[in-house]
């Protein structure tokens, strides 16, 4: 039998290269797959839900259960808009981390938003809250307005929605600059908390008090990948979301991320924003809550 040849570092060098990318690939058409399907599966149970509206009684929806629309703009400087999309994914992920509340996911709230033609002009307000909370199974859904106060300072009001008496219950508001816009995301999420009646353990406070990033250029940058996805707009949500830092951001992308299309919005596994913690309870694509 003749010997096998040696092979030379350059050549070991490509044939690994292309061992990874081919695994690479791989792994991203399964997801990609798997993304599109989750996609499809929010886009019919919202279809449902506002087929059969009327039949859908607010009431028997659990008490703890928590959805947070995109917050309404009201500033001059039109870049600062995807502030709204931003801050309010973050406060859905802070309210994610307590055991004591079940988040909706966005994929779920964005498909319903979609379907109601509320996704791009940006009009859930506490008078379409409720209905929008019925439609996507949370009994509580977080509404606000980012306006200007006065040059150089933004105003972030919060009213929590009852979505079975249309009740509602307004949170201090923060006021900051955007450059300081974290911290009054951080501010509220823990008066949400308050208003919601948690108590945080204190594993779960140190979570929420975790700072994505204090950067605004790269909240900004994560925003827009959020209004994209609201949208419908997955293929700007992956480049939106391959313009962020690598693992500088919220999002927690690295560069070999990009090569693949976004995740389904609002997914635990690799949603675009800080992942919810692992023991949340989500709606499945069966249209069922699961743990």
């Amino acid at each position: 039998m003749m010997p096998m040849p040696l092979l030379s570092m350059p050549v070991v060098r490509v044939l690994l290269v292309t061992v990874v990318a081919t695994a690479v690939a791989a792994c991203a058409g399964t997801n990609a797959g798997a993304r599109a399907a989750d996609r499809a599966a929010a886009e019919r149970a919202a279809r449902e839900a506002v087929a059969r509206e009327r039949s859908i009684d607010a009431a028997s929806l659990p008490p703890r259960t928590v959805s947070v629309a995109p917050l309404q703009i009201a500033v001059a400087d039109t870049s600062l808009a995807p502030l709204g999309y931003a801050l309010a994914d973050l406060l859905l992920t802070d309210l994610a981390q307590s055991r004591q509340l079940t988040v909706v996911e966005r994929l779920r709230l964005d498909a319903v938003l979609r379907e109601l033609q509320l996704a791009t002009s940006g009009a859930v307000d506490r008078a379409s809250a409720p209905r929008v909370g019925r439609l996507v199974g949370a009994r509580r859904i977080v509404v606000g307005r980012l306006a200007e106060r006065r040059a150089g300072e933004l105003t972030i009001d919060l009213t929590v929605a009852d979505a079975a008496n249309a009740q509602v219950a307004t949170v201090s508001p923060a006021i900051a600059r955007a450059a300081d816009a974290i911290e009054a995301e951080k501010a509220l999420a823990f008066r949400l908390f308050d208003r919601l009646g948690v108590t945080l353990a204190p594993s779960e406070r140190a979570a929420v008090e975790q700072r994505q990033t204090q950067n605004l250029g790269a909240l900004l940058a994560y925003g827009r990948a959020v209004r994209y996805e609201v949208w419908g707009r997955y293929d700007l949500a992956a480049r939106a979301n391959c313009s962020l830092p690598a693992r500088s951001s919220s999002s927690g992308r690295s560069p070999t991320d990009c090569r693949t299309a976004p995740a389904a919005p609002g997914s635990r596994a690799s949603r675009s924003g800080p992942s919810p913690s692992p023991h949340r309870r989500r709606w499945a694509s069966s249209g069922r809550w699961t743990s």
